[in-house]
């Protein structure tokens, strides 16, 4: 009956180093695309946006 019971002070089944393994990438991945994201400016989003729209303008023929 006392085996249904969690307790903070027991002891902890080990876990896989696998499992680490993929939380620590995970994360590291996490902190990787926010500097990413982060460390970029603004006026270069806004002149690669403008130049793929005047592209689009220019190329009309297509379509």
């Amino acid at each position: 009956m006392a085996k249904q019971y969690f307790s903070p002070y027991a002891p902890r089944t080990p876990r896989s180093p696998r499992l680490v393994l993929i939380w620590l990438s995970c994360f590291f991945f996490l902190v990787w695309v926010v500097w990413y994201f982060s460390g970029r400016s603004f006026d270069d989003r806004v002149a690669a946006a403008n130049s793929r729209m005047q592209f689009r303008q220019d190329g009309d023929d297509d379509a």
